[in-house]
């Protein structure tokens, strides 16, 4: 018999086009299992909170941003906020 893994992840997720040049979002997340790379861990039941905006600046720069808050089934908290900077040429 092969060995099967199954991972299942649900997700909703609002938007709201303030204007032409800014987009924000907010939504949650949940996965059965999730695998991080970087620590080689599996964790089971994973939840997470997001907004996130994304603007776009004059003479082709985006910058986009997004903070997710993930709780720990032992109660605790872990916070995550990301910025990129692009520009297009």
């Amino acid at each position: 018999m092969a060995d099967r893994s199954e991972f299942g992840t649900i997700g909703g997720e609002l938007g709201y086009r303030a204007n032409r040049d800014l987009n924000l979002t907010a939504g949650s997340a949940y996965s059965l299992y999730e695998f991080d790379p970087l620590t080689r861990l599996v964790r089971d039941h994973v939840r997470e909170y997001y907004v996130a905006a994304d603007w776009k600046l004059p003479d082709d720069w985006r910058v986009r941003s997004r903070f997710v808050v993930e709780p720990f089934q032992d109660g605790e908290t872990f916070r995550t906020l990301e910025l990129s900077v692009r520009y297009d040429f």
